[in-house]
């Protein structure tokens, strides 16, 4: 199922419920997912997918801790990371993707200069 990400403001849960409901698109959650209690505002269901990145949410400690809890809930997750991340980051990133296992939906760790060349090109 295709995903948009973005499409209205972080933790608008009402607007990405009804967008879901018009369009048929997965919603993944990535600057609406901060925080546990992010994670417990978000719907259920398989149309609403967390986006884990170590960076973003605080560390290993706090990202494994808040996989556990998605995982309890049965939701597909995708494990990402900031464009630029260090190499540190990219491998805190594939420790969640290995305890995410099968349920992982997507994944995107370790960049590169490839990208971070492009991305500043598109900016200037």
């Amino acid at each position: 199922m295709p995903g948009r990400g973005r499409a209205l403001a972080a933790r608008d849960w009402r607007g990405l419920r009804d967008l879901n409901a018009r369009t048929g698109l997965s919603i993944i959650a990535d600057e609406s997912l901060v925080t546990c209690d992010d994670l417990g505002a978000m719907p259920a269901g398989e149309s609403f997918i967390p986006n884990f990145r170590v960076s973003k949410l605080g560390g290993l400690i706090r990202s494994a801790d808040l996989l556990r809890r998605a995982l309890a809930e049965r939701r597909k997750i995708i494990v990402g990371a900031q464009v630029g991340e260090t190499s540190i980051l990219a491998r805190a990133g594939l420790a969640l993707i290995a305890a995410a296992g099968p349920t992982s939906w997507a994944t995107r760790v370790g960049t590169g200069r490839c990208c971070l060349r492009m991305t500043w090109q598109h900016q200037g």
